[in-house]
């Protein structure tokens, strides 16, 4: 549940963040998020209550959100030719994306031979290195022009949290028809409308709907949405799977992932030298069919099948299924929602 939490927060601030970025200063906002998730790391690491914990993990998702748009920004700005800048956001994607499956191998590491708390208390003296290096090597930029976009902020932060309570409620038991459901879904998609409306007129918008308006970019933001949501889904069920269906060790189910670390690696860098004479479509949508066909293979639906692949002689062709998903995965972040 701490996980949802987490992922909600950061949607929920990364649009506002994103902004405060920009004219607050992208480094002082990039360090700011770093000290503020390593404090909320080491607050989860010592927790001794389930409230403390929460609020911990709350801390790390809005923190989080803070970090992810400043490094975006500095990336754009430090580097500014074409060639440099594609290379740069594909190490930024095999990075990202990386970073993401090794840490679930390490998470089990850590698990097993240590304490589930070092999980979050690993994140300190990285965080706090760094902040240290990017206050040495990276210089303070920042946007220039109006600020008024508290509005748009408020709005799509209460229509968004409106809508993930309501899909939340569902996944606890309620029922799509009842009030307890209905009631925030339609509050909150009643404010993501008005925040839409907000933007169409602010001359200072928030997300400027040419953003999502153009049909490339759009297409793009797309796949890169739904990848996400099949790639945090499979991240958060198929650890449960592994460790109480087939009886793995948290080291075992970690490094079940490692096919997805190479995977996203690999593809990323590939993806990225591939964009300036390619272009982003062929890639996204190469990266696209991988990831299904990783998918499909894995038949994560079928108990049985993924049992059999994995433990009866099929673990080859189980670590190919998701090698094709990371590399899937890859294809996607080497590109990112590239403008056209």
């Amino acid at each position: 549940m701490g996980g949802h939490r987490v992922r909600a927060d950061f949607r929920w601030s990364t649009s506002a963040w994103g902004r405060i970025a920009d004219h607050a200063g992208r480094r002082r906002t990039f360090v700011v998020g770093l000290v503020g998730f390593a404090l909320a790391s080491a607050l989860g690491g010592v927790a001794t209550t389930a409230a403390t914990l929460f609020a911990a993990r709350a801390g790390q998702g809005a923190f989080a959100a803070l970090l992810a748009p400043a490094a975006l920004s500095l990336v754009s700005v430090l580097f500014t030719h074409p060639r440099e800048r594609a290379r740069a956001f594909g190490i930024y994607g095999a990075v990202s994306g990386g970073g993401s499956a090794i840490g679930v191998v390490l998470g089990g590491v850590l698990t097993e031979y240590a304490s589930w708390r070092w999980c979050l208390l690993v994140n300190v003296p990285i965080a706090v290195a760094a902040a240290l290096l990017a206050m040495v090597v990276v210089g303070e930029s920042r946007a220039t022009g109006p600020r008024r976009y508290v509005p748009g902020a408020v709005l799509i932060t209460a229509g968004l949290t409106g809508l993930v309570y309501g899909v939340t409620q569902v996944g606890q038991g309620a029922a799509w028809a009842a009030p307890s459901t209905l009631v925030p879904l339609a509050l909150g998609g009643a404010l993501v409308a008005a925040f839409l409306a907000v933007q169409a007129r602010a001359a200072a918008p928030l997300l400027p709907l040419r953003l999502v308006t153009d049909r490339d970019r759009a297409g793009a933001l797309l796949a890169w949405a739904l990848m996400g949501a099949s790639l945090f889904g499979m991240f958060l069920f198929l650890p449960f799977y592994f460790q109480q269906q087939l009886g793995y060790t948290a080291v075992q189910s970690g490094l079940a992932f490692l096919p997805i670390s190479v995977g996203i690696i690999a593809s990323a860098g590939a993806a990225a030298a591939l964009l300036p004479g390619l272009g982003p479509k062929p890639l996204l949508l190469a990266g696209a069919l991988l990831g299904a066909a990783g998918r499909g293979g894995a038949r994560v639906a079928d108990a049985r099948g993924i049992g059999r692949r994995l433990r009866v002689g099929g673990a080859a062709r189980a670590a190919g299924d998701q090698r094709r998903d990371g590399a899937g995965l890859g294809g996607l972040v080497g590109v990112g929602p590239a403008p056209r």
